[in-house]
């Protein structure tokens, strides 16, 4: 398996641990709400973080706490394989087909500059040509 994906992998597994963690949920409708909630301390309420997300209201410095760790953790991981991220999410979004880089640099979450993900890109679409001329 490949190191980026195990580490994106990883990174999710930490996520939803942190969500089980602070009783974050997913709801869109009442009776998904009614379902899904976790339970509340006396005098807390929910609260909405958009698209259909949900937490004690008592555990958002938690989750944000958890997620800047984990976020930290994520970037150190991929720092140490910056190129092979870049290949990866570039490879994840047909970027070869297309020649377009724009859905692979939102992926990469700004830790990338464009001009980094665009020499990549150039890399390895002059390897393809390369390794096709020579067959």
């Amino acid at each position: 398996m490949n190191a980026i994906y195990k580490i994106k992998k990883e990174r999710q597994n930490k996520l939803s641990a942190a969500m089980e963690e602070v009783g974050m949920f997913f709801a869109f409708s009442d009776t998904q709400f009614e379902e899904s909630k976790t339970p509340l301390i006396e005098g807390d309420k929910y609260l909405s973080l958009g698209s259909g997300t949900y937490l004690p209201k008592s555990n958002l410095d938690k989750w944000k706490e958890k997620t800047e760790i984990i976020n930290k953790w994520f970037i150190n991981e991929v720092e140490q394989q910056r190129e092979d991220y870049i290949r990866y999410e570039l490879s994840n979004h047909e970027t070869y087909y297309t020649g377009d880089i724009d859905s692979a640099f939102e992926a990469l979450e700004g830790n990338f500059s464009r001009e980094e993900v665009q020499a990549v890109f150039n890399i390895e679409r002059q390897k393809e040509e390369n390794f096709s001329e020579g067959m």
